[in-house]
């Protein structure tokens, strides 16, 4: 709305703003949304000041940063699955789920099955898995390890030990 309010009465602001978005569109790397926000408000911003329009632009601007502030206070903290776990194991008679749900229900704070793939040789396991700490991320492992002579992996794209 601030773009199209500021762009809307000029051609060469027109013109100039298609320049500014073929410009993002094809040097930036835009991995997420947020960042495809920032770059509009980065040349709503620009476009705003360049045309004089100065009062419009700060309006515009506060209400942006009102809105992205007043979701970011709203915005549960996420606290629940936060690690991926597989477990395989070359010994499906001994590696019994019922076993391994019950060591994960003991030591983790949420447990979520995800994908069982098992055959004659091999069983593999994978959930998503929640932890209080990071010792009892290892105790649940090595209590998994002893179940079957599993191999267990963890997997965080965040970090596993802060």
């Amino acid at each position: 709305m601030l773009i199209i309010s500021i762009v809307k009465s000029s051609l060469a602001l027109s013109l100039g703003l298609v320049g500014a978005l073929s410009i993002v569109r094809f040097r930036a790397a835009i991995k997420e949304p947020e960042e495809l926000a920032y770059l509009f408000i980065a040349i709503s911003i620009g476009l705003g000041l360049g045309a004089d329009q100065a009062v419009i632009t700060v309006i515009g601007f506060i209400l942006i940063v009102g809105a992205i502030w007043i979701k970011h206070i709203k915005k549960e903290k996420y606290q629940g699955e936060n690690l991926h776990l597989v477990i395989s194991s070359n010994d499906p008679n001994r590696t019994r789920l019922e076993n391994i749900i019950e060591i994960l229900k003991r030591r983790c704070t949420q447990v979520n099955l995800r994908r069982i793939d098992e055959s004659d040789d091999l069983i593999e396991m994978a959930f998503l898995v929640g932890f209080d700490n990071f010792e009892e991320l290892n105790r649940c492992k090595e209590e998994l390890k002893k179940v079957g002579k599993a191999r267990v992996t963890f997997l965080d794209n965040k970090g596993i030990y802060e």
